[in-house]
Protein backbone atom coordinates (compact mmCIF):
# COMPACT_ATOMS: atom_id res chain seq x y z
CA UNK A 1 0.00 0.00 0.00
CA UNK A 2 2.83 2.10 0.71
CA UNK A 3 4.31 2.20 -2.99
CA UNK A 4 0.80 2.48 -4.86
CA UNK A 5 0.83 5.95 -6.67
CA UNK A 6 -3.06 5.46 -6.55
CA UNK A 7 -3.01 5.96 -2.79
CA UNK A 8 -0.43 8.69 -2.29
CA UNK A 9 -3.53 11.71 -1.11
CA UNK A 10 -4.93 8.91 0.96
CA UNK A 11 -1.36 8.26 2.73
CA UNK A 12 -1.25 11.94 3.09
CA UNK A 13 -4.72 12.69 4.25
CA UNK A 14 -5.19 9.90 6.50
CA UNK A 15 -2.73 9.63 9.31
CA UNK A 16 -4.35 7.81 11.56
CA UNK A 17 -7.13 4.95 11.78
CA UNK A 18 -9.78 6.71 13.14
CA UNK A 19 -13.34 7.70 12.42
CA UNK A 20 -13.34 11.03 10.23
CA UNK A 21 -16.02 13.84 11.89
CA UNK A 22 -16.86 14.30 8.10
CA UNK A 23 -18.58 11.08 8.05
CA UNK A 24 -21.28 12.70 10.39
CA UNK A 25 -22.18 14.96 7.80
CA UNK A 26 -26.47 14.62 7.37
CA UNK A 27 -25.64 15.26 3.59
CA UNK A 28 -24.76 11.63 1.65
CA UNK A 29 -23.73 13.99 -1.13
CA UNK A 30 -21.38 15.74 1.17
CA UNK A 31 -20.01 12.64 2.24
CA UNK A 32 -19.89 10.74 -0.72
CA UNK A 33 -18.21 14.60 -2.43
CA UNK A 34 -15.36 14.02 0.50
CA UNK A 35 -14.87 10.18 0.56
CA UNK A 36 -14.37 10.49 -3.29
CA UNK A 37 -11.37 13.24 -3.22
CA UNK A 38 -10.05 11.37 -0.19
CA UNK A 39 -9.70 8.13 -1.59
CA UNK A 40 -8.58 8.70 -5.13
CA UNK A 41 -12.19 7.63 -6.29
CA UNK A 42 -12.80 10.74 -8.09
CA UNK A 43 -12.93 11.91 -11.61
CA UNK A 44 -10.43 14.26 -11.76
CA UNK A 45 -7.73 13.63 -14.21
CA UNK A 46 -5.10 12.25 -12.18
CA UNK A 47 -7.55 9.49 -11.85
CA UNK A 48 -9.76 9.19 -15.22
CA UNK A 49 -5.54 9.92 -16.85
CA UNK A 50 -5.04 6.11 -15.88
CA UNK A 51 -7.43 4.39 -18.34
CA UNK A 52 -6.13 7.41 -21.31
CA UNK A 53 -3.80 6.44 -24.29
CA UNK A 54 -1.65 8.96 -26.49
CA UNK A 55 -1.03 7.96 -29.57
CA UNK A 56 1.97 8.14 -31.05
CA UNK A 57 3.52 8.45 -34.37
CA UNK A 58 2.12 5.09 -36.79
CA UNK A 59 4.79 3.20 -37.49
CA UNK A 60 6.03 2.52 -41.27
CA UNK A 61 6.55 -1.17 -41.27
CA UNK A 62 2.92 -2.31 -40.40
CA UNK A 63 1.19 1.10 -40.16
CA UNK A 64 -0.10 0.40 -36.78
CA UNK A 65 0.21 3.81 -34.45
CA UNK A 66 1.95 2.66 -31.12
CA UNK A 67 -0.13 3.59 -28.21
CA UNK A 68 1.09 4.15 -24.24
CA UNK A 69 -0.72 5.43 -20.84
CA UNK A 70 -0.52 8.84 -20.11
CA UNK A 71 2.04 9.91 -17.31
CA UNK A 72 1.15 11.15 -14.21
CA UNK A 73 2.79 14.37 -15.16
CA UNK A 74 0.77 14.57 -18.72
CA UNK A 75 -3.00 14.53 -16.86
CA UNK A 76 -3.34 18.17 -17.43
CA UNK A 77 -6.32 19.72 -16.23
CA UNK A 78 -9.15 21.06 -19.03
CA UNK A 79 -10.15 23.86 -17.06
CA UNK A 80 -6.83 25.87 -16.64
CA UNK A 81 -4.36 24.52 -18.21
CA UNK A 82 -1.76 24.88 -15.43
CA UNK A 83 -1.10 21.75 -13.67
CA UNK A 84 -1.89 17.86 -13.25
CA UNK A 85 -5.39 17.48 -11.71
CA UNK A 86 -5.08 16.51 -8.87
CA UNK A 87 -6.77 16.47 -5.64
CA UNK A 88 -4.12 19.38 -4.35
CA UNK A 89 -4.84 21.15 -7.74
CA UNK A 90 -8.18 20.78 -7.70
CA UNK A 91 -8.82 21.76 -4.01
CA UNK A 92 -6.51 25.01 -4.00
CA UNK A 93 -4.81 25.81 -7.57
CA UNK A 94 -7.27 25.44 -10.12
CA UNK A 95 -8.43 29.05 -12.12
CA UNK A 96 -11.81 27.81 -12.59
CA UNK A 97 -12.61 27.65 -8.49
CA UNK A 98 -10.89 30.57 -7.51
CA UNK A 99 -14.11 32.71 -6.55
CA UNK A 100 -15.54 29.88 -4.67
CA UNK A 101 -12.30 29.12 -2.97
CA UNK A 102 -12.21 32.55 -1.73
CA UNK A 103 -15.74 32.99 0.18
CA UNK A 104 -14.61 29.43 1.69
CA UNK A 105 -10.99 31.03 2.81
CA UNK A 106 -13.09 34.06 4.09
CA UNK A 107 -15.77 31.68 6.16
CA UNK A 108 -12.80 30.12 7.42
CA UNK A 109 -11.69 32.93 9.22
CA UNK A 110 -13.52 32.63 12.25
CA UNK A 111 -12.86 29.21 12.96
CA UNK A 112 -9.27 27.96 11.82
CA UNK A 113 -5.55 29.35 13.57
CA UNK A 114 -4.15 31.58 10.98
CA UNK A 115 -1.41 29.42 9.96
CA UNK A 116 -4.23 27.02 8.52
CA UNK A 117 -5.20 30.11 6.15
CA UNK A 118 -1.52 30.55 5.03
CA UNK A 119 -0.94 27.27 4.31
CA UNK A 120 -3.93 26.99 2.31
CA UNK A 121 -3.70 29.99 0.64
CA UNK A 122 0.09 29.32 -0.68
CA UNK A 123 -0.14 29.14 -4.44
CA UNK A 124 1.39 26.44 -6.59
CA UNK A 125 0.94 28.46 -10.25
CA UNK A 126 4.08 30.51 -10.04
CA UNK A 127 6.14 27.96 -9.05
CA UNK A 128 6.86 24.61 -7.37
CA UNK A 129 5.72 23.55 -4.15
CA UNK A 130 8.47 22.54 -1.47
CA UNK A 131 7.83 19.35 -0.01
CA UNK A 132 7.29 21.54 3.32
CA UNK A 133 5.03 23.90 2.04
CA UNK A 134 3.08 20.36 0.51
CA UNK A 135 3.06 18.49 3.78
CA UNK A 136 1.63 22.05 5.92
CA UNK A 137 -0.92 22.20 3.09
CA UNK A 138 -2.03 18.73 3.65
CA UNK A 139 -1.84 19.14 7.77
CA UNK A 140 -3.81 22.21 7.25
CA UNK A 141 -6.09 19.80 5.13
CA UNK A 142 -6.56 17.55 7.86
CA UNK A 143 -7.60 20.55 10.20
CA UNK A 144 -10.32 21.86 8.38
CA UNK A 145 -12.01 18.70 8.06
CA UNK A 146 -12.70 18.67 11.48
CA UNK A 147 -15.84 19.08 13.22
CA UNK A 148 -16.42 22.40 13.31
CA UNK A 149 -15.41 23.10 9.27
CA UNK A 150 -16.15 20.13 8.17
CA UNK A 151 -20.01 21.54 6.79
CA UNK A 152 -17.69 24.26 4.62
CA UNK A 153 -15.11 22.19 3.21
CA UNK A 154 -17.73 20.04 1.88
CA UNK A 155 -19.68 21.99 0.58
CA UNK A 156 -16.66 23.99 -1.56
CA UNK A 157 -16.53 20.73 -2.81
CA UNK A 158 -19.40 19.74 -3.88
CA UNK A 159 -20.11 23.22 -5.24
CA UNK A 160 -16.54 22.29 -7.12
CA UNK A 161 -17.60 19.48 -8.33
CA UNK A 162 -20.64 20.91 -9.68
CA UNK A 163 -18.66 23.71 -11.63
CA UNK A 164 -16.17 21.13 -12.99
CA UNK A 165 -19.17 18.86 -14.74
CA UNK A 166 -20.60 21.88 -16.40
CA UNK A 167 -17.68 23.09 -17.50
CA UNK A 168 -16.30 19.54 -19.16
CA UNK A 169 -18.55 18.16 -21.09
Amino acid sequence: MSTKPKLDTYRRWKLDLVYEPYLNTRDPSSRRAMSELRSGANRLRVETGRHEYMKLIPRKSNGFAKRRKLKREERICELCYAGVEDEMHFMWDCEAYDRRRDRLLSDLEADVEPWVLVALRMNNRSRMMTKIELADRYRALRHITQDKTVRLVTRYIRDCNRIRRSLIK
